[in-house]
């Protein structure tokens, strides 16, 4: 048989259950500010950025993603890149072309890889010490 929790074990706990509260309100305060931050970034900037999810599907774009392919952002959302940003754009076939010639002029390096069954992954990257400075 088990004994009853003492009224100070019980105030102890509840203190402690307090302090987690408090602790989780912060940190999902500070969560929400960064998805803030980066919604705004999206929103606001010049280059075609996509925040994909775990299985590659878009979960937010920006805006240069909607000018770019002609297509609301809402209307990607929820797609993959590839079907996405295909369409009428891609018929064009400059899409790639384009992007391996800009990341390259400006001093950067392209890759694509393509898997059936998974997707293609396009990485851009530069060596922010070798960027010249505007």
């Amino acid at each position: 048989m088990t004994s009853k929790p003492t009224r100070e074990a019980l105030e102890r706990k509840i203190k402690q259950l307090e302090k987690e509260i408090r602790i989780h309100k912060r940190k999902e305060a500070a969560l929400h500010t960064k998805q803030t931050e980066l919604v705004t970034i999206l929103e606001n900037s010049p280059t075609m950025m996509l925040l994909v999810d775990k299985d590659k599907r878009i979960k937010s774009a920006a805006n240069a993603v909607g000018a770019f392919s002609g297509q609301r952002t809402e209307e990607i959302l929820g797609r993959r890149g590839g079907e996405a940003l295909s369409g009428e754009f891609s018929k064009r076939g400059l899409g790639l072309t384009s992007m391996r010639e800009r990341v390259a002029l400006s001093g950067g390096t392209f890759q694509i890889e393509s898997h059936k069954g998974t997707g293609t992954t396009v990485r851009a990257s530069w060596d922010l010490k070798r960027v010249p400075s505007s």
